[in-house]
């Protein structure tokens, strides 16, 4: 499962400027779930599309910084401290599946959802039925 993830890193991430779909998921899970890479920085090392000399060499990307970097030179990427350590696979599956008690929860209660609409609708379908038959008296 990481393979494939650290693969579009290495291919397709262009940075923080990048526009493409990699670039932006990517940077947009740095920001959004405080972590960096599949596991680590480490996992954007020798990037083929990332422009590195960006500020002096970055070793991480600069999405991966606590703060975003105001100045030209973004040391928090340079020379990476003060970037988030956790990587984003663990971070968005534990978003994910980690609390087990949610996804049971709203598996029975989907589950419990549809039972309630079954129900209703043998209850429309016995009334229509009942309300179509013919009173041989009348």
């Amino acid at each position: 499962m990481k393979s494939p993830l650290k693969a579009s890193i290495k291919n397709d991430y262009m940075g923080f400027n990048g526009t493409n779909i990699v670039s932006l998921g990517w940077n947009f899970a740095h920001r959004q779930f405080s972590c960096c890479g599949v596991d680590s920085y480490n996992d954007f090392t020798g990037g083929v599309k990332w422009n590195t000399n960006y500020g002096g060499g970055l070793k991480a990307p600069i999405t991966c910084c606590v703060t975003i970097p105001d100045s030209a030179t973004p040391t928090c990427a340079v020379t990476p401290s003060d970037i988030y350590t956790k990587g984003c696979f663990d971070e968005v599956y534990n978003m994910l599946l980690g609390d087990v008690s949610l996804v049971v929860g709203t598996i029975a209660g989907c589950g419990c959802f549809q039972l309630v609409l079954i129900i209703f609708a043998l209850i429309i379908f016995c009334d229509a039925r009942q309300s179509s038959k013919v009173d041989p008296e009348a």
